[in-house]
């Protein structure tokens, strides 16, 4: 029976299919060893598929037992506990057509990265596109200084990402007026197509923001025109949810430990 697997190596995709449907249904002594290999083998696509999506997300280094300890929930404020669980536990903010968007604010050092690579990883593992920016890589690939190698067509890749997290947003003070005018162009493109499509093609585009700099200040980093920064406050306010984080305790185990 395991001479006739290794044989099997040897077929392209195409033709094996077929052959092992007719080892299944002629070969009852195969049957079971042969549900339990494809079982396994979708399985292992499955965890491959989910590692290439974890491994190319680009999320920062955080420390283990942290990630396995999960997130403080007390630590949130502006979203109660059944917002939490429907629309950020679940990853429902992902799908959800007028509020995509997420914006995670508070100081520093407390709790906002951790809170958005668990969402991240959980989104891989749901099979969505993920990927993790700091907000001056972003304006370096808006102006072109090759910070990544063009042949990874980064601002194609991010435009296109289905849950796109963004460190640091607003945290560099950006008077180029082209630059933020590609900013604004990049965001109104992936606004532009969320949920488009029908069936499988109808993914999300949702952002989440990280940012320690008041809202209203935001005018002061992004451009020296109120129209500019307008319409990314509008992206927040009109399309997507605040949430202050400040987790000023200890993280404590949560069943939110599905998280990773």
């Amino acid at each position: 029976m395991f001479n006739i697997f290794n044989e099997l190596k040897v077929f392209d995709d195409k033709y094996l299919a077929n052959i092992v449907y007719s080892l299944y249904m002629n070969h009852d002594d195969l049957q079971e060893e042969l549900e339990q290999r494809i079982n396994l083998a979708k399985e292992r696509k499955e965890t491959d598929s989910i590692n290439k999506k974890l491994n190319g997300a680009g999320f920062p280094y955080i420390n283990e037992d942290k990630l396995k300890k999960g997130f403080n929930i007390d630590s949130l404020n502006e979203i109660d506990q059944n917002s939490f669980e429907n629309m950020i536990k679940e990853l429902t903010f992902l799908n959800n057509r007028d509020k995509p968007n997420l914006l995670l604010f508070g100081k520093p050092e407390k709790g906002k990265e951790l809170l958005s690579v668990l969402i991240g990883r959980a989104a891989c593992k749901k099979g969505y596109k993920t990927n993790f920016i700091r907000y001056e890589y972003l304006l370096d690939i808006l102006r072109g200084d090759g910070y990544f190698d063009p042949k990874h067509e980064p601002y194609k890749t991010l435009a296109k990402s289905e849950c796109l997290i963004i460190d640091d947003f607003a945290g560099t003070i950006e008077r180029d007026k082209m630059v933020i005018s590609e900013l604004q162009r990049f965001f109104r493109f992936r606004q532009a197509n969320h949920l488009n499509g029908t069936g499988k093609k109808r993914r999300p585009h949702s952002t989440i923001f990280l940012s320690y700099y008041p809202f209203h200040k935001w005018n002061d980093y992004l451009a020296d025109e109120d129209e500019k920064a307008y319409y990314f406050k509008s992206m927040i306010e009109d399309h997507g949810t605040m949430i202050k984080v400040d987790d000023s305790v200890e993280y404590q185990t949560l069943e939110s430990r599905f998280w990773y």
